[in-house]
């Protein structure tokens, strides 16, 4: 009944006019109060719009958010009012985030680089690639040639490669290599990229998830990347992630998963206390990549 009457209030003449000057003559911190609470009170379009959009006070309050250490309750309130915002903005289209999925929740394909392993496979492999470990794994040269315009230029073109039986791959670790190796050989949606993906709670920068994803930029598998930030979004943002990780899926700089986070911590599913912890660790991570 409160936020009735102000929504009445504030959309009256006199109430848009009190708005009005508060939000170009207020100080700093009025006006970012005031535009904390427009999305709440002003229900109107036009009005909201004006107030937030066309007089820059939108810009004020995500100002606000990147300072140091903002005051926990406004970025409680903060990830409210953007959600309420977001709803006026796209009533009809639901912002939700995808919905919750397991960890796997499709059947596994076939592999097709399984068989390469085996003690006999046929057919035989006509290449390794050896990692810095020390690991070879088996490979297929003309599959290796063909998924990968990287690849045919290194295995099939002038360089030596393409008459070496054992062909360095560097900085690969073991983890990050799998997915790489899979795909090569024709590998969609077996599980190979869940290997380099970290359980929530644990960091994804500096992880082999981070540096699979990089190589498979560096090797142009562009299919690849899809797959590895689908993987990381499923388990950091799914049904086992929380708003802990959004921070970290932030973090890796992908701007699919960006706008993933975006989606996770102001989708209507989220209580306000989820979406403010998430919203500390927005703040936080592109506070880092902003720098001092």
């Amino acid at each position: 009944m409160l936020l009735q009457n102000l929504t009445v209030q504030a959309e009256s003449p006199f109430g848009v006019g009190t708005l009005t000057h508060l939000l170009l003559s207020g100080s700093p911190e009025d006006r970012v109060a005031c535009a904390l609470t427009l999305p709440f009170i002003c229900r109107k379009p036009s009005l909201w719009r004006r107030l937030l959009l066309d007089q820059g006070d939108l810009q004020l309050l995500l100002s606000a958010l990147t300072r140091p250490a903002p005051h926990p309750l406004f970025l409680f309130f903060a990830a409210d009012s953007l959600s309420c915002l977001q709803g006026l903005v796209s009533p009809t289209v639901s912002p939700a985030l995808p919905p919750a999925t397991p960890l796997d929740p499709d059947p596994p394909s076939h592999c097709h680089y399984e068989p390469l392993l085996g003690l006999d496979p046929i057919p035989a492999p006509d290449l390794h690639f050896l990692l810095d470990s020390g690991l070879r794994l088996p490979a297929q040269r003309a599959a290796s040639s063909t998924a990968s315009p990287f690849f045919r230029a290194l295995l099939a073109g002038s360089f030596a490669e393409a008459q070496m039986d054992l062909v360095p791959l560097r900085g690969l670790s073991p983890s990050a290599a799998w997915p790489i190796l899979h795909h090569l050989h024709g590998c969609r949606g077996c599980g190979a990229t869940l290997r380099p993906i970290p359980p929530p709670g644990q960091p994804l920068l500096g992880s082999e998830a981070e540096e699979a994803l990089e190589a498979a930029g560096r090797f142009l598998l562009p299919g690849l990347e899809e797959e590895l930030e689908e993987a990381v979004g499923r388990i950091h943002l799914g049904s086992q992630g929380g708003p802990e990780s959004v921070g970290e899926v932030f973090r890796l700089g992908r701007p699919w998963l960006a706008a993933h986070c975006a989606r996770w911590t102001l989708g209507p599913g989220q209580c306000p206390r989820k979406r403010a912890l998430a919203l500390v660790g927005l703040v936080e991570a592109a506070g880092e990549e902003a720098g001092p």
